[in-house]
């Protein structure tokens, strides 16, 4: 069944979102088993779920298991926030919870140069875009 937007666990019917009682059990299960320890694939494996590390990271980030307008909670603030926490322990000590700078943060981009003309027109946009980078004399 193409689910669309709807998350995991959820149906629409008659314009609103309902529990699906028996994928329940496989949200908290993947929850509980990426808190003992297991990774995000592991974790849906074991519920009989064949899914990627992305996706699994995205359905434990999602906001909507907790509850909203549009759709009734499955899990509990603390579940969320342990498993939040642990994604932040592990990132932090596999190096990963570095901030991701800008690259203008870094360094100075020139962005206003003098070129000599221009005297032919490449129509591959990567060709072209090479002989116009060719043509830059200087930073304005």
């Amino acid at each position: 069944m193409a689910r669309g937007h709807t998350p995991l666990c959820y149906r629409i019917k008659n314009g609103r979102a309902e529990i699906c009682e028996s994928e329940v059990q496989q949200i908290k299960e993947i929850y509980s088993g990426y808190l003992s320890g297991l990774g995000y694939v592991e974790s849906a494996r074991r519920v009989g779920l064949d899914m990627n590390h992305g996706c699994v990271k995205r359905l434990m980030r999602n906001r909507h298991y907790l509850g909203d307008d549009s759709y009734p909670a499955i899990i509990d603030r603390e579940l969320f926030d342990a498993a939040e926490q642990e994604r932040q322990r592990r990132s932090k000590a596999l190096g990963r919870d570095h901030k991701i700078k800008l690259l203008s943060d870094q360094v100075d981009i020139p962005v206003r140069f003098m070129l000599k003309p221009a005297k032919r027109k490449i129509l591959e946009p990567f060709e072209q875009a090479e002989y116009i980078y060719s043509l830059i004399e200087r930073e304005v």
